[in-house]
This record gives structure tokens, sequence and C-alpha cells, in this order.
């Protein structure tokens, strides 16, 4: 992978960012809830509420070209859950899945939502299906886009690597690596500038 300066590799990847939030409506919040300091993109307004959950090793901003569709039609809020993104990670802190959703349960109580749709991608699809599950009068729909904990008949690449007790290609330990991630999480990745792709890969093995 190419080598590109830190500071022009994050600035490019920031200000590309902050544009496609403003295109979809988003400002960057911080809430603090059970104890730990959320940081959140919502769009406002008094309309249903949807709430989007990332993937593994994901963030908020996986979903805001997405939320460009979806604009004015809800108040989208966006959360980097715990232990992603810009919110706080503990070490101590236990990152289970039922974990995940009863912190998200209290961060939207304290956020006064109240029957949101609820929609999340790879693991965040596995934390809102066992939402719904657990509290399933609390939501008004459930929206599932390649969620994890669905087993299927036939095990994925990556199951099949898990199981046998190799590293996990989503934690990337070199640049290189972090291509491997890309090609588990999107069939036919898009063409991403070097720019941009330098800052990913490093964000990537400093989380």
């Amino acid at each position: 992978m190419k080598t590109i300066p830190n500071l022009l590799s994050d600035t490019a990847v920031d200000v590309a960012t902050h544009a496609e939030q403003i295109c979809a409506g988003l400002r960057r919040r911080e809430r603090r809830s059970g104890g730990l300091n959320w940081v959140y993109l919502d769009s406002g307004g008094d309309r249903t509420p949807l709430v989007l959950l990332h993937g593994f090793g994901g963030d908020k901003s996986n979903w805001t070209r997405m939320c460009r569709h979806l604009r004015g039609r809800f108040r989208i809020i966006v959360p980097d859950l715990p232990g992603f993104g810009e919110s706080e990670a503990p070490a101590a802190l236990r990152y289970r899945v039922q974990d995940h959703v009863e912190r998200l349960r209290g961060f939207l109580a304290d956020l006064g939502v109240m029957q949101p749709h609820l929609g999340g991608n790879s693991m965040g699809g596995y934390i809102a299906a066992l939402y719904a599950a657990t509290y399933t009068d609390e939501l008004a729909s459930l929206w599932l886009i390649d969620s994890a904990g669905i087993f299927t008949a036939e095990p994925s690449e990556l199951l099949r690597t898990l199981e046998s007790g190799g590293h996990n290609p989503l934690l990337p330990q070199t640049p290189e690596q972090f291509g491997t991630v890309l090609r588990y999480a999107m069939s036919r990745p898009p063409p991403i500038p070097a720019l941009v792709l330098n800052a990913m890969a490093r964000r990537a093995l400093a989380a």
C-alpha cells in the first residue's frame, strides 16, 4: 500500500466525511450514557426516529451515504457503538451482543427516543435482531442488512477461518491486511483514492 503523509490523508478523509454528513442532513453529537461517552450523528427533527447500527470494525460514517436517501422521512440517529469509532472504549468493558443491546437501550432512553425503527448491518444487524427479540414492543420495525448472527447451511469463508482458530481477518495487523477487510465487507469494493485508503487502513490498525 502506497505510503502517504498522515496529515494529508487524515485531512482528505475528514473533509470527505464531513461533506457526506452535510449532504445527508446529519450533525455530529455527543452524549454521556451508562457512564460512557457516545458520539453519534443525528438529523434532528420530530419525525419518527430511525436508529442505524454499524458492523464490526465499522463506525457511524458507514451509513451516511445511504442516509441521503432517507433524509426528510425520519429523524435519523447513527451512533458509534462503544468500542468503535469515536465512542468510548474502556478495556474492561464487556462487548458481547447482549451488552450492546442493553447499552443501546439506555442510550436511546437518555435521548428520549421512543418506538424507533431499528436497522443494522453485519454485527449491527445481530445487535438489532437481539434487541427486537428482547424488547419487541419497544420498536416500530426491524431492518436487517447482511446481518450477522444468522446461521446458514454453508459456512462463510470468514466463519471457517474463525472456527479453524485463525486470525480474525476483520482485525487487520498490517496495511496490506486492510485490503482483505474490504474484500470481506464488499463483493465489489469501489475504487478508493490512495489518500482515503491510507487513512482508513491506519485508523483500523490503531483501533
